[in-house]
């Protein structure tokens, strides 16, 4: 299943990036997303997070489902990698 996604959302994801984060096109709906490294390594290590606040749960949430179902996103690349500037 293919789906369209504007060029635009994704330079707009990429100049908001920092340096701790990896951006990722779901494959299956097509949805930009941003995930912490941090985040990532948690859900790696399959730590627990129910004890966390409610936004911070759907955080590990995407986080977990990546590493779990990584074959559904593509990563994208860095705005350094592509050389997109802030103006």
């Amino acid at each position: 299943m293919n789906f369209q996604v504007k060029l635009q959302a994704i330079i707009e994801e990429m100049e908001i990036q920092f340096e701790e984060s990896r951006t990722f096109r779901s494959i299956k709906t097509g949805e930009i997303i941003v995930v912490t490294s941090d985040d990532l390594r948690a859900a790696e290590d399959e730590e627990p997070f129910d004890h966390l606040p409610d936004w911070e749960q759907e955080d590990k949430k995407i986080a977990n489902d990546v590493v779990e179902n990584f074959e559904n996103y593509k990563e994208l690349p860095t705005k350094n990698e592509v050389g997109i500037e802030r103006s």
